[in-house]
């Protein structure tokens, strides 16, 4: 997981694969909650987080292009 300093630093094409493929784990891991084998629950909360923060960040530099 990365704060919103440390995904400043990185460019878009590298935000656009993050965000994939932490929607990807997400999806994931919704489908093993409803199976009931997930162990750490927290972890929802730190992917959605995260796929927020980045979805904000491109779209504050779509915003300043």
């Amino acid at each position: 997981m990365f704060n919103i300093i440390e995904l400043r630093m990185f460019e878009n094409d590298f935000l656009e694969e993050r965000l994939k493929s932490c929607t990807e784990e997400l999806m994931r891991l919704n489908l093993r909650r409803r199976m009931g084998s997930v162990e750490k629950t927290h972890y929802f909360c730190s992917l959605r987080r995260e796929i927020a923060r980045i979805k904000t960040l491109l779209r504050e530099r779509e915003m300043m292009s």
